[in-house]
This record gives C-alpha cells, sequence and structure tokens, in this order.
C-alpha cells in the first residue's frame, strides 16, 4: 500500500479528505443494502479521482474496484472495499 505523499499544498484539506473517505465508506454500504449500484459506482469514481489528486494510489484502486463490484452487482467485495476504505482512512488519520 504506498502511504501517500501529499502535496503542501493539500495538507490543510487532509482532514476533509479523510472524513470524506470515512463518509465514503458508510455511503456504500448504505447504497449496497438499499440495492443503488449506481451510487456505488459514483462513490468509487470519485474516490478514484480524490485519490490520485492526493497521493494515495491505494484508495484510488479502492474506488476503482467499487466501481467493478458496482458494474457486478458483486456485494461481497462492495462490502469489503467499503471496509478497506474505513481502515484506510483510519491509518492516514494516524
Amino acid at each position: 500500500m504506498q502511504t501517500g505523499q501529499v502535496d503542501s499544498r493539500l495538507k490543510a484539506l487532509l482532514p476533509q479528505f479523510i472524513a470524506r473517505c470515512e463518509r465514503d465508506s458508510g455511503a456504500a454500504l448504505a447504497a449496497l443494502d438499499a440495492g443503488d449500484y449506481d451510487t456505488i459506482f459514483t462513490l468509487g469514481h470519485r474516490l478514484t479521482g480524490a485519490g490520485g489528486a492526493y497521493g494515495f494510489d491505494d484508495i484510488s484502486e479502492i474506488g476503482r474496484g467499487l466501481q467493478r463490484a458496482a458494474r457486478g452487482a458483486d456485494a461481497a467485495s462492495i462490502r469489503e472495499l467499503a471496509q478497506a476504505l474505513m481502515r484506510r482512512a483510519e491509518e492516514i488519520r494516524g
């Protein structure tokens, strides 16, 4: 897993990014419970871009995984990826 080298201009925004990841994890699980795979796909798409912007390639990979899992309605993978996102946010928070 990449630890991420946050650009100095983005460091002040890092707490917001972490909070967004935590919210997105919960939102993905809620959407899964509702059978809303479109929302999960959208969350994955956003994570893919945000992870790259902040230098966390592993979060981008989680986002891509959520997109793939949403397309395939793969509930087990979505649940696993949402939990991985929450763990990663906690790791970044320190």
